[in-house]
């Protein structure tokens, strides 16, 4: 069986191909990945977290997207769909987010290495990026990745029942617990 050669897209030609795809794909350096399907505890969890975030994003004039709308990371020629994105910022593109202040992605066994690898690497790369959080799907816990107060590095805080989600460009603390609320 003769390997088929990778084909690499450039950013305009996988922008294009997103608008009218039925698929979300992920693009990562040239590299276009199908995304794939969630559970319901999944989607559950980011529909509480939306919830929860939605009338600070409205009071702060901040957008609040979740799963469908691509976010751009520039310095790493990647774009993701994370669960949940906020951007306080002037966005002047329709199709993506580049100046996101809070990410959070909510991450199953399968998904776990790339939301704490190759994402984490990514995310933590943009200057308007406050948190990044990886909710776990499977327990009621999360790891935080916060920009120090200086903006010169990360400090990794993990949150477990009982604790509460700070999102600073919201000035917003969330019970961790309200998260696995299913309504």
């Amino acid at each position: 069986m003769k390997a088929e050669p990778i084909r690499y897209l450039t950013e305009a030609e996988y922008l294009e191909g997103e608008k009218r795809s039925e698929v979300r794909h992920e693009y990562v350096d040239g590299i276009v990945y199908a995304m794939t399907g969630a559970t319901r505890r999944h989607n559950d969890i980011i529909v509480s977290a939306t919830l929860q975030m939605a009338p600070a994003a409205r009071a702060k004039r901040c957008r609040l997207n979740s799963e469908s709308v691509k976010l751009r990371v520039g310095p790493a020629r990647s774009y993701y769909y994370p669960d949940i994105v906020v951007s306080c910022a002037d966005e002047p593109d329709a199709y993506f987010i580049s100046s996101p202040c809070a990410i959070i992605e909510v991450e199953s066994r399968e998904t776990a290495g790339t939301d704490r690898r190759e994402k984490r690497q990514a995310y933590l790369t943009l200057s308007s990026l406050r948190e990044y959080v990886i909710v776990s799907q499977d327990d009621i816990s999360a790891i935080v990745y916060r920009r120090t107060e200086d903006g010169s590095g990360w400090i990794e805080e993990a949150l477990a029942t009982g604790d509460l989600l700070h999102i600073s460009c919201l000035a917003l603390d969330v019970p961790l617990d309200a998260l696995f609320e299913v309504f």
